[in-house]
């Protein structure tokens, strides 16, 4: 028999609502849409996630970098500041992804996703110092320092992988450390982290190369999923759930204790990325076990991280092209169609509790108190 028991009397503890800190998106450019906007106004609405993260800021559809017959730099914020006041005018601060490499000022031709995002190194790295910080203080001058300082600053995307980084660890560290100082010049108070990897990697290299470089880092940043294999460009490789239903949350135990064990015991945990499954078209996305997926691991993670990013709101996500059904296993919590997925109710159902968390007895429950 199974016996839920709640007490609405005992004074309980403060419900910890890590889980509703940051949720991602696709791409930048992908924002700028009608639709993709209104479901983050609805997602919004009804799970209350405080900060976005997606990729491709930098990328060449935002119009941000151009070099002239001469090679001079030259910068373009308009695109940025139309997604990000829009952001803000939601109520939802941006967790700043800073890549990929605009392509006039990369290294190499070697790219990722149909959309073809570069995922070489700058060619010259005072290029992407003075980008960056051009950027940063804009920022600083359209909303105020006391706004950005609420901000988050993640150097890159899962550069552990060579499908988003071929450059390798070291290569890496120097790319952070540019990145870092760049935003750290127009504000030191400003946060900067990552290494934001793949698979829980990095994070104790990381911290390390920081205390002996004396570099500032103000969190890390890594992803968890819970599949093995991998999938081509077509996506049709299969991928299995990990036989282990707890993987993700010893993973991240681990990062946890690789940090609390570290020189840097206090520094914050960002799970930017998590989900089920790393595949965009991936039936579990759309089916009625992934709400129960979702909510098992999010009521054991709690004290553990600062956040877990789920990625992501919307099915509309160009990373194999353009979705070509309506239900094909998209990463959304809502369909391009703006139907509501399994796991919009997940995270509505998280968001309807209470401030006050109460005892249930039970690992499979979770209840709360209002005033």
């Amino acid at each position: 028999m199974r016996k839920i028991s709640v007490n609405y009397t005992d004074a309980g503890k403060k419900l910890d609502r890590f889980y509703a800190e940051c949720v991602s998106a696709g791409r930048a450019g992908e924002l700028l849409r009608m639709e993709p906007m209104r479901q983050l106004e609805e997602v919004k609405k009804a799970c209350g996630f405080r900060y976005l993260r997606f990729h491709g800021l930098l990328f060449e559809d935002m119009g941000v970098y151009w070099e002239d017959k001469k090679g001079d730099p030259h910068y373009n914020w308009q695109y940025v500041d139309m997604l990000y006041d829009s952001l803000l005018r939601l109520d939802i601060r941006p967790f700043v992804e800073l890549s990929f490499t605009p392509k006039a000022m990369a290294s190499g031709e070697d790219t990722v996703m149909w959309w073809r995002a570069n995922i070489t190194p700058p060619k010259d790295y005072r290029l992407w110092y003075d980008f960056i910080r051009a950027l940063v203080s804009h920022w600083e001058k359209r909303y105020g320092r006391e706004e950005v300082k609420q901000w988050y600053f993640e150097v890159w995307n899962e550069p552990n992988h060579p499908g988003f980084y071929k450059a390798g660890m070291e290569e890496y560290f120097r790319l952070y450390d540019t990145t870092c100082k760049a935003v750290k010049d127009v504000c030191s108070q400003y946060r900067v982290g990552g290494p934001a990897t793949a698979g829980n990697e990095w994070i104790e290299e990381m911290i390390r190369h920081c205390e002996e470089e004396k570099v500032p880092l103000d969190f890390v940043s890594t992803h968890a999923y819970g599949v093995f294999g991998d999938f081509d460009d077509t996506g049709e490789k299969v991928l299995y759930l990990k036989e282990d239903k707890d993987a993700i949350l010893k993973e991240v135990q681990m990062v946890y204790d690789q940090v609390k064990s570290s020189s840097m015991p206090d520094l914050e945990i960002h799970y930017t990325e998590w989900n089920s499954s790393f595949s965009p078209v991936d039936p579990i996305h759309d089916c009625y076990i992934q709400a129960a997926y979702l909510l098992y691991h999010l009521k054991r993670l709690s004290g553990r991280v600062n956040s877990m990013s789920y990625w992501a709101y919307t099915d509309i996500i160009e990373e194999l092209g353009v979705p070509k059904t309506p239900f094909h296993g998209g990463f959304g919590m809502v369909t391009m169609q703006g139907y509501h997925k399994p796991s919009y109710y997940a995270y509505e159902f998280l968001n309807r509790l209470g401030k006050t968390e109460l005892d249930t007895g039970d690992a499979d429950s979770i209840a709360a108190k209002k005033e």
